[in-house]
C-alpha cells in the first residue's frame, strides 16, 4: 500500500509534519500489507522537481481516492 503524507507547515518539523509521521507510523503498524510511506512538504513546492514528485505521488495513490471522489480533482471551472 503507498501512503502519501502532505504537510503544510512552515517550521522545521512541524507539527503538522510530526502528526503525519505519527498517522503514518500507526497505518503502517496496524496495516496487513507492506506500506510504503511518501512525504510531500507544500513549502518545498517552489522548486520544480518536488513539485513533479508532489504531483506523482498523488496520480500513483490507492485507487480507494478515486472511488471515494477524492481523485481527480473536479475542476472548478
Amino acid at each position: 500500500m503507498k501512503l502519501v503524507v502532505v504537510s503544510a507547515g512552515l517550521s522545521v518539523p512541524s507539527s503538522t509534519r510530526l502528526l503525519g509521521d505519527r498517522l503514518a507510523a500507526a497505518v503502517a503498524g496496524q496495516a496487513e500489507v507492506e506500506v510504503q510511506v511518501q512525504v510531500v512538504e507544500l513549502r518545498d513546492l517552489a522548486v520544480g522537481s518536488c513539485r513533479r514528485r508532489a504531483t506523482d505521488a498523488v496520480r500513483t495513490t490507492s485507487p480507494m481516492a478515486s472511488r471515494a471522489g477524492i481523485w481527480p480533482p473536479r475542476s472548478t471551472r
